[in-house]
């Protein structure tokens, strides 16, 4: 007799929580703001479970924290609930899939710096210009200029104020000759800088 009214208990009790969830989802989609923040703090386990099986360079407590609010957000949305599936799971699912999203555009971007990069320590033991400045080709100098710059982020840190001020005018496509005439030092200064920033370069590439 206990058994089944625990039993029964427990049936009514599960029942009574999806209800709740569906209450609040319903009013979350009509722009509930407090419903929202119910179901993403119940769901946010979700999130930190994710957390310990996936990696996100750069991410930390916050930010995978707000990929969670967005892509709850936007799965409340088009959560369907008609079709029997627990938000719990939908959710799940979502945000599995951004994630892979996130980490295939950080391989990408990487592999492209990485690319500029050895391009970069390539032309500097050449000896030639990083960048071919033509007219119609500044909005790609400066692409490139900036994604070195945004993804090499420690690179500059490793860099002596010469050796940085030397490098940033050789990304920019000047040559050697014009940056030792801009900064009035002489041309085997800049060389020299120039072989530093490679060695440095390269050991930041293969650290």
């Amino acid at each position: 007799m206990i058994g089944k009214k625990q039993e029964a208990f427990a049936y009514f009790r599960g029942w009574s929580m999806k209800n709740k969830d569906r209450q609040l989802i319903i009013a979350a989609k009509h722009g509930d703001i407090e419903a929202f923040e119910q179901i993403f703090k119940k769901y946010q386990p979700i999130i930190f479970k994710l957390q310990k099986e996936y990696y996100l360079r750069g991410y930390d407590y916050d930010d995978w924290l707000q990929e969670g609010q967005i892509v709850c957000y936007n799965s409340i949305k088009s959560y369907d609930l008609d079709k029997g599936l627990s938000f719990g799971y939908f959710f799940k699912m979502n945000f599995q899939r951004h994630i892979f999203s996130v980490i295939r555009r950080q391989n990408a971007l990487k592999r492209r710096v990485d690319v500029q990069s050895v391009s970069l320590e390539g032309k500097i033991a050449q000896g030639g210009d990083f960048f071919t400045v033509k007219e119609d080709n500044d909005a790609l100098v400066a692409l490139d200029y900036v994604l070195i710059r945004d993804q090499l982020q420690t690179f500059d840190t490793q860099l002596s104020d010469f050796e940085r001020l030397v490098f940033h005018h050789y990304v920019k496509g000047k040559s050697k000759e014009n940056i030792s005439e801009e900064l009035n030092c002489s041309l085997g200064k800049v060389r020299n800088a120039l072989d530093r920033v490679k060695r440095k370069l390269r050991e930041h590439i293969n650290c």
